[in-house]
């Protein structure tokens, strides 16, 4: 493995590589069609002449298939290395073991103040990183600030905090550069949308298994490491930012989004919002998905939301209506379980999936709703800014929603806006109703796509050798007629023919590979939504 973990996977090198030896294989499926007869020879000779036509199609389609991937995982961030490829395919869950409570505040203050400090390396332009242990759960991993333009620990000015938890499989390089946060956070400072804050992006990764959210028996204690541990070394080492809990929020995507809103409801001392971005309301995968029912029903966020003590928590949570996970009707759910103080704004889409584009879309809208709370700027000492308002809390969403507080109903309404019916309870399974039929996931897309591929093969595998002996026979009959450029172009002509060949094959091979695998995922439900793939 130590070997393995060398080999980066989200390396342009890597990446160039293993480009390179598609187009090798091309030029060699070329060849090896092109060498192949077209019949004759006994069973044993058919045979191999079969197998070489068959490894001519599927190498390139396998090493451009690679490629893809590769550029794809480069840009989501969801395994780094060959070593944690080979880790997640060979990968166990772990029994779950009872969930334990967070470190107590005696435990935390007893730590040495020094022990809270960590030392951060500046990489890019306002990016900071760092490899901490935390000094009472253990866990070692890395820890990556954002930080606006500027930014300087005397500079005199007082900073809000958003912690960011990427998802499963992930890493904080997708909440860096998949999300676009540095640029989207620059952008929201400038426009004065929200006060200078900097992002915190810790990775959750301890090891190849599903993500916890909690700490549990014979696992890591990652709650303690994110919602308590991370907080502090960030008060220690950024002594700038604000100790207020409205200037700080959490947010994340997919198993993050839940980790977000669990977190948030677990530590309310430490935030005073979350940003649910396609989140799920009953656990479905780690440790608290595999404990028993009683535990996964006592981690429902929606049961959590609705049986806390109100203390004016608010959350943001975008769900698309055809995401796979049922984000849409976990956005429902949490608005009509919130009462109180808390508060819940919704943001449900009719399309977006469960993909990139529509929490790159959402990440400004996030931050939009955030500064629009005016204890937001007044947690770093600001005045709030021209268009602030008083967030309304849930008492006053239950019915029609307050002026200017968009998305903001009752979970009824909500849907009966969106076209959509009210929320299921907890638990039930997705929306049924699947994408149009030549949607990313649609049947005619991934009909024609397969039949696309199917022909591509069968052409190429049937007709590939014919064209060669054909080719030779018409190139002699000409010899005499044409000049020696001439006849060196008609060579060549049949070959740049079958090069091309294989190329679409392979092409259409991995296009036929990719729409199934997007319908069976459902990340991506719309042509929108692909046209915004990064490139």
């Amino acid at each position: 493995m130590s070997i393995l973990r060398t080999v980066s996977l989200t390396s342009g090198i890597t990446i160039g590589v293993v480009l390179c030896l598609a187009v090798i294989a091309i030029a060699v499926s070329t060849w090896i069609l092109g060498r192949a007869p077209s019949g004759g020879g006994g069973a044993g000779r058919r045979a191999l002449r079969w197998a070489g036509r068959a490894a001519a199609v599927v190498l390139p389609a396998l090493l451009v298939l690679c490629t893809g991937a590769l550029y794809l995982n480069r840009s989501g961030g969801y395994v780094t290395s060959a070593a944690d490829l080979v880790e997640a395919i060979i990968a166990r869950e772990p029994p779950a073991g009872a969930p334990r409570p967070l470190a107590s505040d005696a435990a935390l203050n007893a730590v040495p103040a020094g022990a809270w400090r960590a030392s951060f390396s500046a990489q890019d332009a306002g990016f900071l990183k760092t490899t901490w242990k935390g000094p009472i759960s253990g866990i070692e991993l890395d820890v990556d600030v954002i930080a606006p333009r500027g930014y300087s620990t005397d500079d005199g000015r007082t900073y809000g905090v958003i912690e960011a938890l990427h998802g499963f499989r992930g890493s904080p390089d997708s909440i860096i550069d998949a999300l676009g946060s540095p640029e989207a956070l620059q952008r929201a400072i400038d426009s004065g949308r929200i006060p200078p804050s900097i992002i915190v992006v810790p990775s959750l990764n301890v090891d190849s298994d599903e993500h916890d959210c909690a700490n549990l028996g014979g696992r890591p204690a990652i709650a303690t490491f994110v919602a308590q541990e991370v907080p502090r070394m960030i008060a220690a080492t950024f002594p700038n930012v604000s100790r207020e809990r409205a200037a700080w929020m959490v947010m994340g995507l997919s198993s993050g989004a839940y980790c977000a809103a669990w977190t948030a409801m677990t530590v309310p001392s430490q935030y005073g919002a979350a940003g649910v971005l396609s989140g799920y309301d009953r656990p479905i995968e780690g440790g608290l998905a595999r404990a028993g029912r009683r535990v996964a029903e006592q981690n429902t966020l929606s049961a959590m939301l609705g049986g806390r003590t109100p203390d004016g928590l608010r959350m943001w949570v975008l769900g698309a209506q055809d995401d796979p996970y049922d984000a849409g009707g976990t956005a429902k759910r949490l608005l009509a379980a919130a009462h109180g103080t808390d508060s819940v704004t919704v943001d449900v889409p009719a399309t977006g999936g469960h993909a990139w584009p529509l929490w790159v879309e959402g990440f400004p809208r996030l931050l939009e709703w955030w500064g629009s709370d005016p204890a937001v700027f007044a947690a770093v000492g600001l005045p709030p800014r021209a268009d602030s308002t008083t967030a309304p809390t849930a008492s006053e969403t239950a019915g029609t929603a307050a002026p200017g507080a968009s998305g903001e109903a009752s979970a009824d309404a909500a849907a009966a806006s969106a076209g959509a019916a009210p929320p299921a309870p907890a638990g039930a399974p997705a929306p049924t109703a699947g994408p149009g039929l030549f949607a990313p996931g649609g049947a005619a897309t991934i009909g024609l796509s397969v039949s696309a591929a199917v022909l591509a093969v069968v052409v190429l595998l049937r007709r590939g050798p014919v064209r060669a002996r054909a080719d030779g026979g018409r190139e002699r009959g000409r010899r005499v007629r044409i000049g020696a450029a001439r006849r060196r172009a008609a060579k060549c002509l049949p070959w740049a023919v079958r090069a091309l060949g294989v190329t679409a094959t392979a092409l259409l091979i991995c296009v036929a590979v990719a729409v199934i695998a997007n319908a069976a995922g459902g990340f991506y439900t719309t042509w929108h939504d692909v046209a915004l793939l990064p490139g």
